[in-house]
């Protein structure tokens, strides 16, 4: 019996073929690296520090914890 991790498949919203990420999905990624990074791993901590490095939403405004989870959800589906 082998031991080990099953092979890792990429998930359709993980790859995205044909499609290229826009700025703010580019931006998102980059300071959710840093966020990671700097040991914050948890929801209103996120939210936190985004808005202390003055990432803004998609639409421009503040970060909410709603709003982070809203963002997740659509960029997931």
């Amino acid at each position: 019996m082998a031991v080990g991790y099953p092979e890792a498949k990429n998930i359709v919203w993980q790859t995205r073929e044909g499609v290229d990420l826009t700025e703010f999905e580019i931006g998102l990624s980059e300071a959710l690296d840093a966020v990671f990074a700097a040991g914050v791993s948890d929801l209103n901590g996120i939210v936190d520090r985004f808005n202390g490095m003055d990432f803004r939403n998609r639409e421009g405004g503040v970060w909410t914890a709603d709003g982070f989870e809203a963002e997740m959800k659509q960029l997931g589906s």
